[in-house]
């Protein structure tokens, strides 16, 4: 059917991390944003943007588009996307504009022409739910351009996301498909084919936070739009869509915090990826958005090499590469992460070892920073003990930490994630390579929930042992005072007698 006489205008909708996304031509682009910052509704405008990127058809100059719509269940999909889809089209095309078939609670699809300007588009847009699929059964033979995940973080189908990647672009036909030389002699861009999709904060720990927050996959097509709530509680001026929800309620995010938990108003209000119900983030004040780099970090040549290491009894040794700029700013450039895997302590001295040659070989000063308990004999050899074997083999220096008291560690790296160095810069950034120290810092490292209690120390697993060592590695930085030990290298990188370090 053809009712190409209706002109769409979807200008000045949509705030302009929204309307980023909306254009963005990545084969993935998502947005992230905080409860009724207008997600759902970009996505259904971005329909549009989607028609718009494909190529005018040789045969009738129609550009054509096909978006399946998926989620896990059809109550989700009636429940949230149809109504955002059908309020964006029904507010610029009227009611019972196209055809629509599907009742409530089973399949949908949409499917209507429309004039844009000069563009005649012709799109199908379908509503699907995985229910019992498998994500494999489901993609299989679907001919599509592309896919709409709506709040996608809540998907199961890690997968999922990959398989719709391998059949995006099976539709228009190939007969409405321009040649590659004419599209190459017009000067065209390539038609779009992809997924895009809209979530909430994710939990952390799941597929949609490793893969975009921690891995920053897909980073040129991924966008976040301001936070719903500052952290002082306050309404965030810049958050989008805020002119319509202030028709609502003119405090809408504070007031709405107020009826919500701790936990829901940091993750959906303030834009914080959240930990699962187990317990409180020891690092409230870390944002991975402010303190991770969106590049990776490069060592500087002339800056002493900070090594934080977690080296006691244990086969789960951690640690921390980082230097401290003329700002004052401490960066985080690499880490040895225990996840995954087990070293004794001659292994994790080579692996400071390999590091260090081969990810600093222009750096000529470096520090290791250990647990004071590092004192103790080793169980190799009672006369020598931990730090001084890891001196010994690595051929660094070692020095032990003032303190290991977990309140004194903490508090030293709370205080810099809090401070800033220079013009918007933070005191801490960290390298998007460091992922398990980012996974650590965003709340696997965490006060176990018992009841409605806390416990007063931090959980111990993977994720703390790289946060100690991070910690004792910020402490050689800021310090407290000469109180801890020294151990001087030997030329030879042999250790030294059990009685250098100082107590």
């Amino acid at each position: 059917m053809s009712e190409s006489g209706v002109i769409f205008d979807l200008r000045n909708y949509a705030g302009p991390v929204a309307k980023a996304y909306e254009h963005n031509r990545a084969p993935v682009s998502l947005i992230v944003g905080p409860t009724g910052g207008g997600k759902s509704q970009a996505s259904a405008r971005r329909l549009l943007r989607v028609a718009l990127m494909q190529h005018p058809s040789p045969r009738d100059g129609v550009r054509k588009c096909k978006i399946c719509c998926v989620a896990p269940t059809y109550r989700q999909l009636w429940d949230t996307a149809i109504p955002s889809y059908l309020k964006v089209w029904n507010a610029f095309t009227g009611r019972d504009y196209g055809k629509w078939t599907g009742a409530k609670g089973d399949p949908a699809d949409h499917v209507f022409d429309i004039q844009y300007g000069d563009a005649a588009l012709h799109i199908e847009m379908q509503f699907r739910a995985l229910r019992d699929e498998s994500a494999e059964e489901f993609a299989r033979g679907r001919e599509v351009t592309g896919w709409w995940d709506p709040e996608m973080d809540t998907m199961d189908a890690a997968d999922l996301l990959g398989l719709q990647i391998n059949r995006s672009g099976r539709y228009p036909e190939p007969e409405d498909r321009p040649s590659p030389e004419e599209v190459e002699a017009r000067g065209w861009r390539p038609a779009w084919k992809g997924v895009y999709g809209d979530a909430n904060s994710p939990v952390m720990g799941g597929w949609f936070h490793t893969m975009m927050y921690l891995e920053r996959q897909h980073a040129d097509g991924f966008y976040r739009q301001p936070p719903g709530l500052l952290p002082d509680g306050t309404q965030n001026p810049d958050a989008e869509n805020l002119h319509n929800l202030r028709k609502i309620d003119p405090d809408y995010y504070r007031n709405m915090a107020a009826k919500m938990s701790e936990y829901d108003t940091a993750r959906l209000l303030m834009c914080r990826p959240g930990w699962p119900r187990l317990g409180k983030p020891v690092y409230l004040a870390f944002r991975d958005d402010f303190h991770v780099s969106r590049a990776t970090l490069q060592p500087e040549k002339g800056l002493k090499l900070v090594i934080g290491a977690d080296a006691g009894q244990t086969f789960n040794p951690a640690a921390t590469f980082s230097q401290v700029g003329w700002s004052g700013q401490r960066r985080v450039l690499a880490e040895i992460s225990p996840v995954g895997r087990r070293m004794d302590l001659t292994e994790f001295a080579a692996e400071i070892r390999r590091v260090k040659d081969t990810q600093f070989p222009m750096i000529s000063e470096a520090e290791i920073c250990v647990d004071p308990s590092a004192k103790a004999g080793s169980t190799m050899n009672k006369a020598i003990s931990y730090a001084q074997l890891l001196q010994a083999h690595t051929g660094i220096a070692v020095r032990l930490a003032p303190s290991n008291k977990p309140e004194v560690r903490i508090s030293a790296v709370e205080q810099r994630l809090k401070r800033m160095s220079g013009a918007g810069e933070p005191a801490l950034l960290i390298s998007p390579a460091c992922t398990g120290l980012i996974a650590a810092y965003s709340g696997g490292y965490h006060f176990a929930k018992v009841g409605n209690a806390l416990r007063p120390l931090p959980e111990k697993n993977d994720h703390s042992h790289i946060a100690d060592a991070d910690q004792y590695g910020e402490l050689l930085v800021s310090g407290l005072g000469a109180a801890g030990g020294f151990i001087p290298p030997s030329m030879a990188a042999g250790h030294n007698g059990p009685g250098v370090i100082l107590d």
